[in-house]
């Protein structure tokens, strides 16, 4: 009967969530989070206006009009691993006594956040038309010869 129980209990074990404290993490948006960093909140991806990767600890939605716009802070930041599924999860807080869970990269991909992949794509994309603009005005103006111009042009097409 030990014995069963024995192996019960490392089954149960090999099988149980697999956390890790971390003190940084690199995101998929290019940002690194610490401790103490704080986040901007933006709209939820929720069908019903909430937040489908920011919740209140033990359960709960949170309504996207309460929260947007807001600055959280970071208070911890665990990497949880189960089933070969890995996540990393913020301990948030909104300057009140209550302490969310924010799914990161579930919040990063949706842009539940500031700093989304959607914004990085149109800051990268605006800055390509930006750049094109401005040697554009440089060869209009006659300071890039044509030659300068379609070259400084193609070197910006390619990034």
């Amino acid at each position: 009967m030990k014995n069963i129980s024995a192996i019960i209990l490392l089954l149960t074990l090999s099988l149980s969530v697999k956390s890790q404290t971390l003190k940084e993490y690199k995101a998929s948006n290019g940002l690194t989070y610490k401790k103490k960093d704080t986040i901007v909140m933006s709209e939820g991806s929720g069908y019903d206006d909430t937040y489908k990767y920011l919740w209140i600890r033990g359960g709960g939605k949170i309504n996207t009009v309460a929260y947007q716009g807001i600055k959280v802070v970071i208070k911890k930041i665990k990497r949880f691993k189960n089933r070969g599924t890995e996540k990393v999860l913020f301990s948030i807080g909104g300057g009140n006594i209550i302490n969310y869970t924010l799914d990161i990269e579930g919040a990063i991909s949706s842009c539940e956040i500031k700093n989304c992949i959607k914004d990085r794509k149109d800051i990268s994309l605006n800055d390509k038309y930006d750049k094109l603009a401005k040697i554009k005005k440089l060869f209009d103006e006659g300071i890039l010869t044509k030659e300068e111009y379609e070259s400084e042009k193609k070197k910006i097409l390619k990034n």
